[in-house]
């Protein structure tokens, strides 16, 4: 069936799940969506070039409403847009292939943003860790602007630039022709938001929980400091930031300053882990460095919804004294608290 054909089929959501070596989740993962009873919609499974059976466990539930596409391994950014460039759906909705969906977790998302005719809408989520569940949710429901919208996206954990919370409008994506961009292992989600926000001019936010994130504990963000080695690819979260830059660069000051709260942090966190590895003369580190003390009077001055740590107020002032000293800074107290016994969970 050609693309064309598969167009004129349309339904009322189109669910994208990128694949890639997840034959122990997969089943658990579409069968959440199978299990909510919502018939018109299609789940479109990407493979992204797995080594396991997990074509094998997708392609077993006999259901007409699953499409599964394999591609070569190009990365999730390329599995997503394969999955846009096949949807039918008026509505969008992402999931990773190891997490679930809520109890009537579709019906409360199409409810929402159908009955408020909106551009977006966001909901509650249970973050799993370590097999602990932490709820991320709003206080009440609300409706709100493009601004307000994008500083929930930089300052709110309920929000968050991820995708998996929310619901889009697949007509809002066409328009723009909005897809994730190529290449990017991190922040890939990011940028799609940011872009997709700047359609937009009506947000839900909705507390009602409808989505289970199970925070894998080997994945790449995770992963930094029980490796031998800093690995590069962290960075490309850094490079996502500052494309998110670009694509607000034109937007209110308030949301310019919920920005850069969120990429100091970022920044800080960065110096951090290439301070982890002595990696003090890192070829980021200049530019990482002049980042911090470009955003750092809005960071110290500026009023922001959530308090600030008290490291982070520090990291900011010795960064913006010197970047290679607030890193060997913090690898002389790491090591001492780590010779303690005090070690990080991250």
């Amino acid at each position: 069936m050609t693309i064309q054909m598969m167009k004129q089929m349309t339904k009322q959501i189109s669910i994208i799940i990128p694949m890639y070596n997840a034959q122990a989740y997969i089943k658990h993962c579409i069968g959440s969506v199978l299990d909510q009873g919502f018939e018109d919609l299609e789940v479109i499974v990407v493979d992204d070039g797995s080594a396991d059976d997990s074509c094998l466990v997708a392609g077993s539930f006999g259901d007409g409403r699953i499409r599964l596409v394999s591609q070569g391994r190009k990365g999730v950014s390329w599995a997503r847009n394969t999955g846009l460039d096949l949807a039918q759906g008026r509505y969008i909705i992402f999931m990773d292939a190891d997490d679930q969906l809520l109890d009537h977790a579709l019906k409360t998302m199409y409810d929402t943003i159908s009955s408020n005719k909106a551009d977006l809408a966001v909901f509650g989520y249970i973050n799993e860790k370590n097999g602990v569940k932490y709820e991320k949710r709003f206080e009440a429901p609300e409706t709100m602007g493009r601004d307000a919208a994008f500083i929930q996206v930089f300052r709110n954990p309920a929000f968050r630039g991820v995708l998996w919370n929310k619901i889009f409008v697949r007509e809002r994506m066409e328009e723009s022709h909005i897809r994730f961009p190529a290449g990017y292992t991190h922040g890939e989600d990011l940028v799609f938001v940011t872009e997709y926000l700047k359609q937009c001019t009506r947000i839900c936010v909705d507390p009602r929980l409808v989505y289970m994130y199970a925070e894998n504990p080997n994945s790449l963000c995770r992963q930094m400091y029980h490796v031998n080695a800093f690995n590069d690819n962290y960075l490309i979260l850094y490079e996502a930031e500052k494309a998110v830059y670009t694509c607000i660069s034109r937007e209110s000051s308030a949301v310019l300053h919920a920005f850069a709260f969120k990429h100091v942090e970022t920044c800080i966190d960065i110096l951090n882990r290439l301070a982890h590895f002595g990696l003090f003369r890192h070829q980021k580190v200049k530019e990482i460095s002049k980042d911090v003390r470009k955003h750092a009077k809005q960071y110290l001055f500026t009023r922001d919804q959530y308090p600030k740590k008290w490291i982070n107020v520090i990291s900011v002032l010795l960064i913006s004294a010197s970047g290679p000293l607030f890193m060997r800074v913090y690898h002389v107290v790491k090591k001492i608290a780590w010779s303690l016994g005090f070690r990080s969970k991250v």
